[in-house]
């Protein structure tokens, strides 16, 4: 009898482990018309200096699963990379043409692991 009880409750927790799963996808949030207006969760976690910047899009270069592009503003730039792979394939289709275009201003947040090192974004938000 206690062989059952200890089972079902193995099982239990096994069923709340797996359902907890988190899945391997970015986050995205969308605008009541459908556009795309903000990504997070593109990167893991790190340990590595957080940055912040907004500005406006320049310099977009992509590259097979990443595109790379620097934000500018005033006299300030700073360039960014994102990874591609943890976008959900209707988020990719969209991406180009709801957020990374030229001058639109994005609020990035990203990690900095090396001083003049492209910054890893992890979430990324258009400014109206």
């Amino acid at each position: 009898m206690k062989w059952i009880i200890f089972l079902i409750i193995l099982l239990v927790f096994s069923v709340s482990v797996f359902g907890q799963a988190a899945a391997n996808v970015a986050t995205s949030g969308h605008a009541v018309n459908g556009k795309l207006i903000s990504l997070t969760n593109i990167v893991p976690l790190r340990d590595c200096k957080i940055e912040n910047f907004s500005g406006k899009v320049r310099n977009i270069d992509e590259k097979g699963d990443a595109v790379s592009f620097q934000l500018w503003e005033k006299k300030e730039k700073r360039k960014f990379e994102l990874s591609l792979n943890r976008l959900a394939p209707s988020d990719r289709a969209v991406i180009f043409h709801d957020m990374i275009r030229k001058s639109f201003r994005l609020r990035i947040a990203g990690y900095a692991c090396e001083p003049d090192e492209a910054i890893s974004a992890f979430s990324i938000d258009l400014v109206y």
